[in-house]
């Protein structure tokens, strides 16, 4: 379950899990449509962001510095010889 939902959010979320229709929710909770799609965003916002915030990143480094770029090139240029 998403951390740190308001009392509203969390009754949407609640009957979204049990594959209830939005605008059933919204005659069920006695709100307008938009505002349970407005709820349903601020909880995958919501849910998303506490997920993302301890993952690594994957991949390359997004920046290198310029003294990081000359190491590897330097490295690149001198060793032309095949290592077994």
């Amino acid at each position: 379950m998403p951390a740190k939902l308001l009392k509203f959010e969390l009754q949407v979320y609640t009957l979204s899990l049990q594959q209830y229709l939005t605008s059933a929710i919204s005659n069920i909770l006695n709100k307008s449509s938009r505002s349970i799609l407005y709820a349903l965003q601020l909880i995958k916002r919501k849910n998303n962001t506490s997920t993302t915030l301890f993952k690594p990143k994957k991949g390359r480094p997004s920046k290198i510095s310029k003294r990081a770029t000359r190491v590897v090139n330097r490295d690149l240029t001198r060793s032309s010889k095949k290592i077994n």
